[in-house]
């Protein structure tokens, strides 16, 4: 995996690995060097400075899927195929996990798109206000210092109550109507 499309995919993955990195951390299959890595790698100008494999061995499963619906070896997974994964078929693994009788939040867990509508600095640094179908919730836009780009006004992706990347409008409403599609087809 090269690493731009390391960094795209650590941006949708780290939030939700947090605890799995911890569980793995004491388990003794990673440690704290590599979660310390991992939060490097994160910033929009952060460089690689491990391999991706070192990075990879932390989410074994998210890389797989990945190349079984893109067809590609992980070596080739582009940026495209890393996103189309999170925004189209992330859902679709929550819900075998969820049938498979695996606790843990599902509604954190999906992949959603909203918009950057304030910020909730005065209150809890870091975060802002995201508009959703739902109604507004404040979202983290850090990781570990490091912020996110958006700004006001922003479509953005939100994984773990954590901004992943902005997007643009017209992502936006594709990935809300394939979500729509998805739910009619259940």
């Amino acid at each position: 995996m090269k690493p731009a499309v390391l960094k795209v995919f650590l941006r949708y993955a780290y939030p939700a690995m947090r605890s799995c990195i911890q569980t793995k951390i004491e388990r003794g299959e990673a440690s704290m060097d590599d979660l310390d890595m991992i939060r490097a790698h994160l910033g929009e100008d952060a460089e690689l400075t491990k391999p991706p494999e070192g990075i990879l061995k932390i989410f074994p499963g998210a890389p797989t899927l990945i190349r079984v619906i893109s067809g590609k070896e992980i070596k080739d997974i582009t940026e495209k195929d890393v996103r189309d994964y999170f925004w189209f078929h992330h859902d679709d693994a929550i819900d075998r996990r969820r049938e498979d009788g695996e606790k843990f939040d599902h509604e954190k867990c999906e992949v959603k798109t909203g918009k950057v509508s304030g910020s909730a600095e005065a209150h809890n640094p870091g975060y802002v206000w995201v508009a959703f179908k739902e109604g507004k919730k404040t979202v983290s836009r850090k990781y570990d210092n490091r912020l996110a780009k958006a700004k006001y006004n922003d479509f953005v992706t939100v994984h773990f109550d954590h901004i992943c990347e902005s997007i643009k409008p017209k992502q936006h409403e594709m990935i809300k109507k394939r979500k729509m599609d998805r739910r009619l087809v259940k």
